[in-house]
C-alpha cells in the first residue's frame, strides 16, 4: 500500500528519536513523517495527524476471540468455534452460499432439535424429524404430505409378518406339488397333484384339468406319438431305412413301419407318366382332342376325328381302339407326323392316319416333342395319308 505522509517541523525542545514497535524512527532535519501501514492510512490539517484503518482491509491472519457484524438488527458473532446470530431481529438467516459450480462442503455435520430416525424436508427447506418406526414397517409417501411408517397389509393368499429389520412373505393355502389357479376374485386354488405321464389342459370356463391320457416323458428326433390303448400315448420310433410308410400291420392295427404292399396296399390306376397302366376313356363326340399318357375307346356310328395334342412330351403314350361302326380317324397339327414302319403321314394338317374296320387300334408314342409319333402296336389294316 502507498504511504500517506504528514510532515511537522520539530522544535529543539522535542525528542529526537522516537521508538516504534520495530526500530526507531529519527527525525531528518527537524521533521518526523508518520506513514500508515498496511490497511491504514494517515492524513493531516493544520496541526492535527489522523490515523484511519482502510475502508476494506485485507488481513492474511486474524487473531481474536470475537468478532461482531455492526449490523444491530441482524448481528453475528462468531465466537470461539461458533457461529451466532444474536441480533435485535426475531428471526435472522446465516446464509453460507457457494459460487459458480462451487460447493458448501461441511464434515461432519451435527443438526441440533431432531431425534433418532429418518429426516425430512418441508416445501421451504426446513429439516425435522420422522418419528421412529416399529419393526418391520416401511416408509409409504402420500401426495402433497408428509411420508409415515406402515405396516404391509396382507392380500389373498399372501401373508407378511414384521421383524427387526425384516418383513418375511409367504404364500397360504398351497399344496405340495400342486399348481396354483388363481380366481376371478383374486384368491389362489390349488390343483390336485397330477399323476405321473398326465398333462394339464384348458377347460372352457373352469380350472385347467389333468388329461386323463398319459404321455411319455421323453422323445427322440423324428419319433410319432399314438395311442397304444384307451388313453395311453407311446411313441413309434423313427425308422432309419429310405422310404418306409406308415401302415395298420401292428399289434391290433396300431401303426407300423412297412413298405407298400402292391397286393392289399394301393388302389386306383397308376399312370402310365408313373409307370402304370393308362386311364381308358369312351368317346362318343364326332370330335377330340387327344391327351398324351391316356386311351380311348371310339364308339360311334359315325366317323370319330381325334386330333394329335399340340403339345407332347417325349415318351408320352396314347392308345386308341375301335368299338363303333363309324370308325376313327387321326388327324393332324402343323409341323405334325406320324411314322408306321417303314411309311409317314403327310406332315401338318393335310397328314393322317385311320381304321378301316370297326375294330381296329392303335398305339403311338411321342418320339420327338411335339411333332413326331411312331406306331408301336396296331390291329387292322390303318390307311396313311
Amino acid at each position: 500500500m502507498s504511504q500517506i505522509s504528514s510532515s511537522y517541523l520539530l522544535s529543539p525542545t522535542i525528542a529526537t528519536s522516537y521508538a516504534t514497535d520495530a526500530g526507531s524512527a529519527v527525525p531528518a532535519l527537524n521533521i518526523l513523517t508518520v506513514a500508515g501501514g498496511t490497511n491504514i492510512n494517515t492524513s493531516g490539517a493544520g496541526s492535527t495527524v489522523t490515523v484511519n484503518l482502510d475502508a476494506i482491509i485485507t488481513l492474511t491472519t486474524v487473531n481474536a476471540t470475537t468478532f461482531d457484524t455492526s449490523v444491530a438488527a441482524a448481528g453475528v458473532t462468531l465466537a470461539g468455534t461458533s457461529l451466532v446470530a444474536d441480533g435485535t431481529s426475531a428471526d435472522i438467516d446465516i446464509n453460507i452460499t457457494a459460487k459458480g459450480t462451487g460447493q458448501v462442503i461441511i464434515d461432519d455435520l451435527n443438526v441440533s432439535g431432531l431425534t433418532a430416525g429418518t429426516i425430512r424436508s418441508s416445501a421451504t427447506g426446513d429439516i425435522s424429524s420422522l418419528a421412529d418406526s416399529a419393526d418391520g414397517t416401511l416408509l409409504i409417501g402420500k401426495t402433497g404430505n408428509v411420508p409415515i411408517w406402515a405396516t404391509l397389509s396382507n392380500g389373498n393368499n399372501i401373508t407378511s409378518t414384521a421383524g427387526a429389520n425384516s418383513i418375511s412373505i409367504a404364500v397360504t393355502g398351497t399344496t405340495e406339488h400342486a399348481l396354483q389357479v388363481g380366481s376371478a376374485a383374486g384368491a389362489l386354488t390349488s390343483l390336485a397333484v397330477g399323476t405321473t405321464g398326465t398333462i394339464l389342459q384348458g377347460v372352457t370356463g373352469a380350472d385347467p384339468a389333468w388329461s386323463t391320457a398319459t404321455y411319455p416323458a421323453t422323445t427322440l428326433q423324428g419319433d410319432i406319438l399314438y395311442s397304444s390303448a384307451d388313453n395311453t400315448i407311446i411313441v413309434l420310433a423313427k425308422d432309419a431305412n429310405a422310404t418306409r410308410y406308415l401302415s395298420n400291420t401292428g399289434v391290433s392295427n396300431n401303426p407300423a413301419w412297412a413298405q407298400v404292399n402292391l397286393t392289399n396296399g394301393v388302389t386306383g390306376v397308376l399312370q402310365a407318366a408313373n409307370g402304370g397302366l393308362l386311364a381308358w376313356t369312351e368317346v362318343t363326340d364326332a370330335t377330340v382332342n387327344l391327351v398324351g399318357n391316356s386311351a380311348y375307346i371310339m364308339n360311334r356310328g359315325t366317323l370319330i376325328t381325334a386330333t394329335l395334342p399340340a403339345t407332347a412330351a417325349k415318351g408320352s403314350v396314347i392308345k386308341i381302339t375301335g368299338l363303333g361302326a363309324g370308325l376313327f380317324l387321326i388327324a393332324q397339327n402343323a409341323l405334325q407326323s406320324i411314322n408306321f414302319c417303314s411309311a409317314t403321314t403327310t406332315v401338318g394338317i393335310g397328314g393322317s392316319l385311320a381304321a378301316t374296320q370297326a375294330y381296329d387300334g392303335v398305339e403311338l408314342v411321342c418320339v420327338v416333342a411335339n411333332t413326331t409319333f411312331n406306331v408301336t402296336s396296331s390291329i387292322g389294316n390303318l390307311t396313311l395319308v
